[in-house]
């Protein structure tokens, strides 16, 4: 493509002195589809009309050949539109005006680019609009009547200060990427929007001091907010309330700190807050959600849940007239210094997970009707201590008896609900009373019957009470009877949340792009669950609230991006199995598992993850296949009773290891190829404290660049790595100093049956059935479009004879499935000639023996199927 420059030398001094003068101009290069303008002339105030019919590209290629220029469509319009400001200060206070035109983009990519530029944009099928480095400041934009709108601002200051304005359209996405300040202190308006889309994952400061508002005759149906990084949403205020639903993520210090939330008369509204405290910061300042105001108030469905120490330090709900309120606490003080204002609200339910999570709590809640108001304090002590219940004392007011609930399990007697005071507040004088454990009647009861709940002093025991977390958790889409529940979904809704209950077993299969992202899972009461994400980005941003406590969990990530940034919280679990095709930044934590299995099979899957293996009372196994798998992670396992972790070639790149030291050869770390474990660190507290060869060490080439390892001693500072020890033929410490082993021979011996079998057998065992799975997903989904078209009329499987010909057509398939090659036959051979310099086969590490699943026969993923009377099991497919 030939274009042409445009000069009108000597015109730039003309044009400082006489700013008045606009210059009209023509296309550079004109034809059947597109004219093109080309400027790189200095020249102020150019007035530039794209014709009607067919596109137009305009360039602005030099500093201010742009600057004050009047930009716009003709009458008749033309096909699209594309503006490209890709020089410092091009496009400065240019005024754009955009109408029937169906594709605009504008690309503001340099410095000052558009600074102060105004743009309308009405009747457009589409608008994007980029902002690089102070692209975009002071930015003053109208958009009107568009399907899909979206803008992003990438970089330090791109949109800041800015005001933009959407309204009637379909969706609109405002992105504020990696940059510093990037959408601070501007305002946003959107009316008549069916969805608006608001992430903040940059660096700092990204929407801090923004507004988001609406009028009250046309909010948007939808919101969805996400803020990912430190001070990323702080002090932003949403001056709206969606129609249908809010649903706002906060995951880093400080990323929602002294937010306002507005969202009165939305009907559903999801918060999270998920971010741990470090120690030694201040919550005023890092807590996720510190100081945060939430306005729930004519709401129908509200959930808030916090799991992070301090994440909601010092916060405000305000929730009269609510339908219900559900608000979840899965970390210590986790809503501290916290005050709930619902005596309006029909239910209002608050669940103390984790010790202290409730700890200096003020609830005013409602008191009209009995049980409107439920606290359940977990066995763990002190969950509930200092929390201050207020109600009115006021004779005309109605403060029914029983009120509330208080679930103070027998365990608690050490103290999870002392401290608890009730006030009866009246303008004379406030009644106050408290509850103390009573060792002879085993119950909580109150100190004095003025201002206490309940009409006979005592507390009973309210086992009858569900914990359940998340209020709005997808439902059955029908029973087959009272105990077994399915649930089919294929969409790419966000935001959804599963709450397992206690079915026996709990299938979540996500098989569409993004179908499952920003999903919570509860599962605490279920003996099984299952989680594949088939598909790409399909659990991005997952959070497994709790797996199920003394059961199994196994959890596949097959696709590009399929668990990306996932948080799986599985404390508690007997048998944690995940298998890895892509988890970078994956938060893993197995605390109190008996045993856990990772794998990272492909390169850079497991990258920056954080490995949690802390009190596992059996075997935590690792393994890393591909390069830089396990590249930059962590792993915490200090109190495991043993840690396994094999590395193939140049798998584990910097990872940082925490191992058990109280027991020799609790540790053993399997370097296997070409830099399996270069620079590697082993961390312990101190020499002292780790007893000698707490760890094993197994080099099969016994090359120093493979086994590249660093020891380190916290407490104390010392240090040593390896290196090769020409006397002894094998990888030694070059110092004595923190080194863990007392002489050479006791680095490998005596445990020589390295768990790298058993890791490697459950691979391919989940590597068959997750096959099996993925195979018969599609049989699946075609079965149960069949099942749910039976069941629309009956409810149930109505005759024998149809759960026979279901259970057949199963079997067949069945049958069909267990002929498939399994994709570990590929692998092994992959790997084998990948590791042939070795000596070691995979396939000689690979044991036949299959991974028992608790007391379950899966046969390739149909137990649903061939359960469908005989046990309760939940199974979703999204």
């Amino acid at each position: 493509v030939v274009m042409l420059w445009m000069y009108e030398r000597g015109a730039f001094a003309q044009e400082y002195a006489t700013t008045t003068v606009i210059t009209n101009v023509t296309a550079s290069i004109s034809n059947e589809t597109a004219d093109y303008f080309y400027l790189q002339d200095s020249t102020w105030n150019k007035w530039i009309t794209c014709p009607a019919s067919k596109g137009c590209f305009i360039h602005c290629a030099s500093g201010e050949s742009c600057r004050n220029a009047t930009i716009s469509t003709s009458s008749e319009s033309p096909s699209w539109l594309h503006l490209q400001c890709d020089v410092d200060g091009a496009c400065e206070r240019m005024t754009v005006s955009v109408a029937n035109t169906p594709d605009f983009s504008l690309d503001c990519v340099s410095s000052y680019a558009c600074e102060n530029a105004t743009v309308s944009v009405s009747n457009a099928f589409s608008t994007n609009i980029r902002c690089g480095y102070r692209a975009c400041t002071e930015l003053d934009l109208v958009v009107a009547s568009v399907e899909d709108f979206s803008i992003e601002c990438m970089s330090w200051y791109a949109c800041r200060s800015s005001t933009i304005s959407v309204s009637d359209a379909e969706s609109a996405i405002f992105n504020v990427g990696d940059g510093y300040d990037a959408f601070s202190d501007s305002q946003i308006d959107v009316n008549a929007v069916d969805s608006v889309t608001i992430i903040s994952a940059g660096t700092d400061f990204g929407l801090w001091g923004t507004r988001i508002l609406s009028s009250s005759e046309s909010p948007p149906t939808e919101l969805h907010l996400i803020c990912s990084n430190q001070w990323s949403c702080a002090r932003l205020s949403i001056e709206t309330a969606p129609t249908q639903s809010a649903n706002v993520i906060c995951s880093y210090s400080g990323a929602c700190r002294e937010a306002d939330f507005l969202f009165a008369t939305t009907s559903t509204v999801n918060l999270f807050c998920n971010s741990d405290l470090d120690i030694g910061d201040d919550p005023n300042s890092y807590s996720v959600c510190a100081g945060l105001t939430l306005d729930v108030s004519n709401s129908t469905n509200v959930n808030l849940f916090v799991d992070g120490s301090f994440a909601f330090y010092d916060g405000i709900i305000y929730a009269s007239n609510t339908e219900n309120l559900a608000i979840s606490l899965g970390a210590s003080y986790a809503i501290s210094n916290s005050t709930v204002y619902a005596q309006n609200a029909n239910q209002v339910y608050i669940d103390c997970v984790a010790p202290h999570s409730c700890d200096s709590l003020s609830v005013f809640p409602p008191y009209h009707r009995e049980y409107a108001f439920t606290l359940l304090c977990s066995p763990f002590d002190a969950s509930c201590t200092n929390v201050t219940i207020t109600v009115p004392s006021d004779s005309a007011t109605a403060v029914v008896d029983n009120y509330m609930q208080l679930d103070c399990p027998r365990s608690n007697q050490l103290g999870s609900c002392d401290n608890i005071a009730w006030v009866c507040s009246a303008e004379s004088s406030n009644s106050v009373t408290s509850i103390t454990f009573n060792l002879e009647e085993g119950r909580y009861v109150c100190s004095s019957d003025e201002c206490c709940p309940w009409a006979d002093l005592g507390i009973a025991q309210q086992s009858e009470i569900e914990r359940r977390p998340l209020m709005n958790a997808v439902v059955p889409t029908y029973m087959s009877s009272e105990d077994e529940y399915y649930i089919f979904f294929n969409d790419g809704v966000s935001f959804k949340a599963v709450n397992c209950m206690n079915s026996t077993a709990c299938f979540i299969h996500c098989t569409q792009p993004y179908s499952c992202q920003y999903m919570l899972v509860y599962a605490a009461q279920t003996s099984y669950l299952e989680i594949v994400c088939g598909a790409e980005n399909a659990c991005q941003y997952m959070h497994v609230v709790q797996g199920p406590i003394g059961g199994e969990a196994r959890v596949e990530c097959a696709a590009d991006g399929a668990c990306l940034s996932a948080t799986l919280r599985l404390q508690d679990t007997d048998t944690v199995t995940v298998d890895c095709g892509s988890c970078h930044h994956l938060t893993l934590d197995a605390s109190n598992a008996d045993t856990l299995s990772l794998t990272c099979n492909d390169a850079f899957d497991c990258q920056f993850a954080n490995v949690y293996a802390e009190s596992v009372t059996t075997l935590a196994q690792l393994v890393s296949i591909g390069s830089n798998a396990l590249y930059n992670a962590n792993v915490y396992a200090a109190n495991a009773l043993e840690l396994d972790v094999t590395c193939f070639s140049d798998a584990c790149t910097f990872v940082d290891i925490y191992p058990p030291y109280s027991t020799p050869y609790d540790f053993a770390l399997n370097c296997v190829g070409e830099d399996a474990c270069s620079y590697v660190e082993v961390y312990v507290p101190n020499r002292s404290v780790a007893v000698d060869n707490f760890m094993q060490l197994i080099c099969p080439t016994e090359s120093a660049a493979d086994c590249d390892v660093g020891f380190r001693c916290q407490t104390d500072l010392s240090e040593t790595d390896t290196t090769y020890d020409a006397d002894v033929g094998m990888v030694w410490c070059a110092s004595t100093t923190c080194c863990p082993w007392t002489e050479i021979d006791s680095r490998q011996a005596p445990r020589n049956e390295i768990s790298t079998t058993a890791i490697l057998s459950t691979t391919t065992e989940l590597s068959t059935t997750t096959q099996s799975s993925a195979t018969t997903t599609e049989a699946v989904a075609t079965t149960t479009e069949a099942v749910a078209t039976t069941i629309s009329t009956t409810a149930i499987l109505s005759t024998t004879t149809e759960l026979s010909t279901t259970t057949e057509a199963v079997a067949t398939t069945t049958e069909a499935v267990a002929t498939t090659e399994s994709p570990a036959t590929t692998k092994t051979a992959t790997l084998d000639a990948t590791l042939s310099e070795t000596g070691v086969p995979v396939s000689e590490l690979i044991s036949t023996t299959s991974v028992s699943r608790a007391a379950h026969s899966y046969d390739n993923g149909f137990l649903v199927l061939y359960t469908i009377v005989a046990s309760f099991n939940l199974y979703l497919s999204f």
